[in-house]
Protein backbone atom coordinates (compact mmCIF):
# COMPACT_ATOMS: atom_id res chain seq x y z
CA UNK A 1 0.00 0.00 0.00
CA UNK A 2 1.16 3.45 -0.90
CA UNK A 3 1.31 6.82 1.27
CA UNK A 4 -0.14 10.15 -0.48
CA UNK A 5 3.78 10.58 -1.40
CA UNK A 6 4.06 7.02 -3.29
CA UNK A 7 6.27 5.24 -0.42
CA UNK A 8 5.35 2.08 0.31
CA UNK A 9 3.57 2.36 3.88
CA UNK A 10 4.45 0.54 6.42
CA UNK A 11 2.25 -0.85 9.36
CA UNK A 12 5.39 -2.41 11.84
CA UNK A 13 8.92 -1.59 12.31
CA UNK A 14 11.96 -3.79 13.02
CA UNK A 15 14.57 -2.21 15.41
CA UNK A 16 16.86 0.13 14.40
CA UNK A 17 20.44 -0.79 13.75
CA UNK A 18 23.08 0.34 15.76
CA UNK A 19 23.83 4.36 15.26
CA UNK A 20 26.71 5.26 13.02
CA UNK A 21 28.37 8.55 12.17
CA UNK A 22 28.61 9.62 9.01
CA UNK A 23 31.77 9.84 7.79
CA UNK A 24 33.50 13.46 6.13
CA UNK A 25 33.11 15.51 4.71
CA UNK A 26 29.59 15.56 6.58
CA UNK A 27 31.46 15.23 10.24
CA UNK A 28 34.66 17.67 10.66
CA UNK A 29 35.92 18.80 14.15
CA UNK A 30 33.30 21.04 14.58
CA UNK A 31 29.67 20.18 16.56
CA UNK A 32 27.41 18.82 14.52
CA UNK A 33 23.85 19.14 15.28
CA UNK A 34 20.15 17.93 14.07
CA UNK A 35 20.27 16.65 10.84
CA UNK A 36 17.07 17.79 8.65
CA UNK A 37 16.86 14.99 5.60
CA UNK A 38 15.34 16.19 2.61
CA UNK A 39 12.12 14.26 1.52
CA UNK A 40 14.20 13.37 -2.07
CA UNK A 41 17.19 12.41 0.08
CA UNK A 42 19.42 14.28 -1.82
CA UNK A 43 20.27 17.55 0.88
CA UNK A 44 21.07 17.39 4.76
CA UNK A 45 20.63 20.55 6.38
CA UNK A 46 21.95 20.65 9.98
CA UNK A 47 23.42 23.58 11.77
CA UNK A 48 27.21 23.90 12.92
CA UNK A 49 28.81 25.39 15.97
CA UNK A 50 31.34 27.74 14.49
CA UNK A 51 30.65 30.99 15.31
CA UNK A 52 27.80 33.07 16.88
CA UNK A 53 26.42 29.86 18.59
CA UNK A 54 25.97 28.27 15.16
CA UNK A 55 24.87 28.45 11.62
CA UNK A 56 22.90 26.37 9.10
CA UNK A 57 24.65 24.49 6.41
CA UNK A 58 23.21 21.81 3.83
CA UNK A 59 25.35 19.09 2.49
CA UNK A 60 23.82 17.88 -1.06
CA UNK A 61 24.63 14.76 -2.84
CA UNK A 62 23.21 13.99 -6.77
CA UNK A 63 21.42 10.39 -5.69
CA UNK A 64 20.68 9.02 -1.96
CA UNK A 65 22.77 6.17 -2.50
CA UNK A 66 25.50 8.15 -2.78
CA UNK A 67 28.06 10.16 -0.55
CA UNK A 68 27.08 13.63 0.81
CA UNK A 69 29.67 16.31 -0.38
CA UNK A 70 31.28 19.29 1.89
CA UNK A 71 28.48 21.53 3.85
CA UNK A 72 27.99 24.61 2.69
CA UNK A 73 26.28 27.75 4.41
CA UNK A 74 22.70 28.79 4.03
CA UNK A 75 23.96 31.77 3.40
CA UNK A 76 20.68 33.82 2.85
CA UNK A 77 19.42 33.16 6.09
CA UNK A 78 22.89 34.09 8.01
CA UNK A 79 23.03 36.41 10.80
CA UNK A 80 25.10 37.66 13.90
CA UNK A 81 22.83 35.41 15.88
CA UNK A 82 22.41 31.84 16.49
CA UNK A 83 20.79 29.87 13.86
CA UNK A 84 19.71 26.02 14.46
CA UNK A 85 17.60 23.12 14.65
CA UNK A 86 16.14 23.36 10.48
CA UNK A 87 13.19 21.39 9.65
CA UNK A 88 12.13 21.72 5.94
CA UNK A 89 8.60 20.79 4.29
CA UNK A 90 8.74 17.87 1.17
CA UNK A 91 9.08 20.09 -1.63
CA UNK A 92 11.63 22.14 0.04
CA UNK A 93 9.89 25.23 -0.18
CA UNK A 94 9.69 26.02 3.77
CA UNK A 95 12.02 26.24 6.44
CA UNK A 96 11.47 25.88 9.55
CA UNK A 97 14.66 27.21 12.34
CA UNK A 98 15.43 28.74 15.40
CA UNK A 99 17.51 31.53 16.59
CA UNK A 100 18.81 33.25 19.52
CA UNK A 101 20.20 36.83 19.56
CA UNK A 102 22.40 37.90 22.16
CA UNK A 103 20.62 38.09 25.74
CA UNK A 104 17.81 37.01 24.51
CA UNK A 105 15.43 33.92 24.34
CA UNK A 106 15.06 31.75 21.56
CA UNK A 107 12.13 32.05 18.86
CA UNK A 108 11.00 30.44 16.15
CA UNK A 109 11.74 31.90 12.39
CA UNK A 110 10.16 31.24 9.12
CA UNK A 111 11.39 31.36 5.54
CA UNK A 112 10.32 30.26 1.76
CA UNK A 113 11.40 30.05 -1.48
CA UNK A 114 9.55 29.61 -5.02
CA UNK A 115 11.59 27.02 -5.79
CA UNK A 116 13.68 24.54 -3.98
CA UNK A 117 17.13 25.54 -6.45
CA UNK A 118 16.58 29.56 -5.17
CA UNK A 119 17.86 31.08 -1.87
CA UNK A 120 15.10 31.45 0.64
CA UNK A 121 13.52 34.64 0.63
CA UNK A 122 14.51 36.64 4.62
CA UNK A 123 13.31 34.72 7.40
CA UNK A 124 10.64 36.09 9.47
CA UNK A 125 9.78 35.52 13.30
CA UNK A 126 7.19 33.26 14.00
CA UNK A 127 5.87 35.95 16.34
CA UNK A 128 2.12 34.35 16.98
CA UNK A 129 4.17 32.01 19.25
CA UNK A 130 6.94 34.22 20.52
CA UNK A 131 6.31 34.01 24.65
CA UNK A 132 8.82 34.75 27.50
CA UNK A 133 10.40 30.98 27.59
CA UNK A 134 12.45 29.74 24.72
CA UNK A 135 10.61 28.52 21.76
CA UNK A 136 12.82 26.32 19.34
CA UNK A 137 13.62 22.50 18.08
CA UNK A 138 10.63 22.90 14.93
CA UNK A 139 9.85 20.05 13.13
CA UNK A 140 7.60 20.56 9.90
CA UNK A 141 5.24 17.96 8.86
CA UNK A 142 5.77 17.33 4.88
CA UNK A 143 2.80 19.00 3.92
CA UNK A 144 3.65 22.11 5.88
CA UNK A 145 0.28 22.10 7.87
CA UNK A 146 1.61 20.74 11.05
CA UNK A 147 4.39 22.37 13.69
CA UNK A 148 5.62 20.69 16.13
CA UNK A 149 7.94 22.78 18.55
CA UNK A 150 9.24 22.98 22.26
CA UNK A 151 8.75 25.55 24.51
CA UNK A 152 11.11 25.57 27.57
CA UNK A 153 10.60 27.58 30.58
CA UNK A 154 10.44 25.46 34.42
CA UNK A 155 9.29 22.84 32.39
CA UNK A 156 9.55 21.53 28.68
CA UNK A 157 6.73 20.62 26.52
CA UNK A 158 6.42 19.53 22.88
CA UNK A 159 3.64 21.95 21.08
CA UNK A 160 1.77 21.19 17.92
CA UNK A 161 0.04 24.10 16.03
CA UNK A 162 -1.80 23.34 13.10
CA UNK A 163 -2.92 25.35 9.73
CA UNK A 164 -5.30 24.86 6.86
CA UNK A 165 -3.28 25.58 3.84
CA UNK A 166 0.44 26.86 3.57
CA UNK A 167 -0.63 30.31 2.47
CA UNK A 168 -2.13 30.75 5.83
CA UNK A 169 -0.26 31.47 9.24
CA UNK A 170 -0.22 28.95 12.13
CA UNK A 171 -2.51 29.66 14.63
CA UNK A 172 -4.03 26.64 16.64
CA UNK A 173 -1.61 25.69 19.36
CA UNK A 174 -2.07 22.76 21.81
CA UNK A 175 0.20 20.82 24.26
CA UNK A 176 0.76 17.25 23.24
CA UNK A 177 -0.27 14.73 25.70
CA UNK A 178 1.93 12.39 27.31
CA UNK A 179 5.01 14.48 26.24
CA UNK A 180 5.10 16.39 29.61
CA UNK A 181 6.22 15.11 33.08
CA UNK A 182 6.97 17.80 35.88
CA UNK A 183 10.46 18.73 36.79
CA UNK A 184 11.70 16.86 33.21
CA UNK A 185 12.65 17.88 29.57
CA UNK A 186 11.14 16.51 26.70
CA UNK A 187 12.79 18.20 23.99
CA UNK A 188 14.34 17.67 20.17
CA UNK A 189 10.53 16.70 18.78
CA UNK A 190 10.71 15.10 14.76
CA UNK A 191 7.95 13.98 13.40
CA UNK A 192 8.40 11.25 10.87
CA UNK A 193 7.23 12.10 6.92
CA UNK A 194 4.13 10.04 6.88
CA UNK A 195 2.83 11.53 10.23
CA UNK A 196 2.67 8.47 12.16
CA UNK A 197 5.38 9.04 14.78
CA UNK A 198 6.63 11.50 16.65
CA UNK A 199 9.76 11.21 18.70
CA UNK A 200 11.09 13.01 21.51
CA UNK A 201 14.45 13.43 23.52
CA UNK A 202 13.41 12.85 27.34
CA UNK A 203 15.84 12.90 30.42
CA UNK A 204 12.78 11.19 32.33
CA UNK A 205 13.38 8.19 34.45
CA UNK A 206 13.44 4.52 33.22
CA UNK A 207 15.94 5.46 30.43
CA UNK A 208 19.63 4.41 29.27
CA UNK A 209 20.62 7.67 31.18
CA UNK A 210 20.78 11.55 30.72
CA UNK A 211 18.27 12.55 27.30
CA UNK A 212 16.90 9.42 25.70
CA UNK A 213 14.93 8.43 22.08
CA UNK A 214 11.49 8.04 23.00
CA UNK A 215 8.46 7.50 20.46
CA UNK A 216 4.33 8.16 20.43
CA UNK A 217 2.41 6.47 17.17
CA UNK A 218 -0.73 7.60 15.65
CA UNK A 219 -2.83 6.15 13.03
CA UNK A 220 -1.91 9.20 10.81
CA UNK A 221 -2.10 13.45 10.72
CA UNK A 222 -4.38 15.03 12.73
CA UNK A 223 -5.45 12.26 15.24
CA UNK A 224 -4.52 11.38 18.80
CA UNK A 225 -1.20 10.56 19.81
CA UNK A 226 -0.62 6.56 21.86
CA UNK A 227 2.02 6.70 24.59
CA UNK A 228 5.13 7.51 24.93
CA UNK A 229 7.52 4.43 24.60
CA UNK A 230 11.41 4.45 24.37
CA UNK A 231 13.96 3.34 22.03
CA UNK A 232 16.25 1.56 23.61
CA UNK A 233 18.35 0.92 20.14
CA UNK A 234 18.70 4.38 19.82
CA UNK A 235 18.84 5.51 23.89
CA UNK A 236 22.91 6.00 25.03
CA UNK A 237 24.39 6.54 28.41
CA UNK A 238 24.85 10.18 26.58
CA UNK A 239 22.49 12.56 24.70
CA UNK A 240 20.25 11.18 21.87
CA UNK A 241 17.68 12.58 19.88
CA UNK A 242 16.32 12.13 16.46
CA UNK A 243 16.04 15.18 14.27
CA UNK A 244 14.37 13.45 11.07
CA UNK A 245 13.85 10.29 9.03
CA UNK A 246 14.00 9.32 5.31
CA UNK A 247 11.15 9.85 3.38
CA UNK A 248 10.38 6.11 2.93
CA UNK A 249 10.99 5.75 6.71
CA UNK A 250 14.07 3.68 7.11
CA UNK A 251 16.99 5.63 7.52
CA UNK A 252 16.47 7.62 11.06
CA UNK A 253 19.31 10.74 11.51
CA UNK A 254 19.89 11.39 15.07
CA UNK A 255 22.20 12.88 17.43
CA UNK A 256 23.86 10.09 19.47
CA UNK A 257 25.82 9.82 22.74
CA UNK A 258 26.74 13.47 22.97
CA UNK A 259 26.70 16.24 24.96
CA UNK A 260 23.99 18.59 23.92
CA UNK A 261 25.99 21.34 25.63
CA UNK A 262 29.03 20.36 23.89
CA UNK A 263 29.82 17.99 21.27
CA UNK A 264 28.00 16.41 18.56
CA UNK A 265 28.21 14.52 15.38
CA UNK A 266 25.35 13.37 12.98
CA UNK A 267 25.04 9.72 13.17
CA UNK A 268 22.29 7.49 11.31
CA UNK A 269 20.61 4.13 11.50
CA UNK A 270 18.22 1.94 9.27
CA UNK A 271 15.38 -0.16 10.23
CA UNK A 272 13.48 -2.81 7.83
CA UNK A 273 9.71 -2.62 7.73
CA UNK A 274 8.68 -6.39 9.18
CA UNK A 275 4.57 -5.73 7.77
CA UNK A 276 2.61 -3.84 5.31
CA UNK A 277 -0.79 -2.94 5.95
CA UNK A 278 -3.32 -4.65 4.09
CA UNK A 279 -6.13 -3.26 2.45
Amino acid sequence: MLDDSGQTMCAEWGPFSQPQVLPAPVTTAQPEWHAWITADGRALYFHVVYTDGGDLYVARRSEPSEAFTAAQPVSELDTLDREANPSLSADQRIIVFDTQPAGMDMHLMIATRNDPSLPFDPATPLTVFDTAADELNASLSTDGLELFFVRSSIDTLIHLATRNTVAESFTTEITVPATELVGYHTQHVSISPDGRELYVSSNRPGGAGNHDVYVLKRDGPGLPFGPLVHVPELSSIGDDSVDSLSADGSTAYLAYNTNFAGNGDIHSAMRSCVAVPTR
